[in-house]
């Protein structure tokens, strides 16, 4: 299925010949299930997981679409989804190659009417992120943010309909008086080695996202996140020159 996926990250340069998908097909999956989730937007109501955890129609659509969309580009490559059973979970983490798929990435904020919600979809060799793709849909076209690793092994941002952006991470020297920091909503003030970080707000995984663009110099998380939350952005992050 994949020739040459494990030298993704090495000093040798990749290109489109290397892979038996391509990466604008994944992405093609990974908005239409966004766009599906934004479609259904204030149409929806949630139940509680057994973690307590929201989850709604919307999730489960958007993690059909994916798992679908994936099974035919990608049959020999299981899916572990947040949405999905932990059966069919459990059995999807024994293939050393697997996507992990976080179909709606902020549904308190999604059930709330907010944007900065997205959908989330990472390639993982072992434990280890090797291609990630987060969109982060909006009722604006404009607006509409996709971060993306790309067959390059770099890391990229697409903004509506403009071109693609390479993303880099910001290198603050050590004698930088202040930091900005990407965090949650409930975090009212942080401090970093007793100086206080300018907050930016995005939601789960986001957070890498923003950070791996250069608009913040780190990311924080206080509490628990699991591997879809965050797997897909750490790919982002990681090919963005960052960790």
């Amino acid at each position: 299925m994949i020739k040459k996926l494990f030298n993704l990250f090495s000093k040798k340069k990749n290109t489109a010949a290397d892979f038996d998908f391509a990466f604008a097909d994944v992405m093609t999956i990974v908005k239409a299930a966004g766009d599906k989730t934004q479609e259904l937007q204030g149409h929806v109501v949630a139940i509680d997981k057994e973690d307590g955890s929201p989850v709604s129609i919307a999730d489960r659509k958007s993690s059909r679409i994916v798992i679908e969309g994936l099974r035919k580009l990608t049959p020999d490559i299981p899916v572990i989804s947040e949405e999905a059973s932990k059966e069919d979970n459990a059995k999807a983490a024994k293939s050393r190659l697997h996507w992990v798929v976080d179909p709606l990435d902020g549904t308190r904020t999604y059930l709330d009417g907010h944007e900065g919600y997205g959908c989330h979809l990472a390639l993982m060799d072992g434990d280890t992120p090797v291609l990630g793709f987060a969109y982060f849909p909006s009722a604006d076209p404009d607006k509409q943010e996709f971060y993306y690793t790309a067959e390059d092994g770099k890391a990229y941002l697409k903004t509506g309909s403009g071109d693609p952006v390479r993303l880099q991470v910001s290198k603050p020297s050590a004698k930088e008086t202040k930091l900005t920091a990407a965090t949650g909503w409930k975090d009212k003030t942080l401090l970093l080695d007793g100086t206080e970080l300018d907050l930016k707000r995005a939601v789960g995984g986001g957070r890498l996202c923003v950070t791996a663009a250069g608009k913040t110099d780190i990311a924080v998380f206080n509490g628990w996140f699991s591997d879809w939350d965050l797997a897909a952005a750490h790919a982002i992050i990681k090919a963005a020159g960052g960790d």
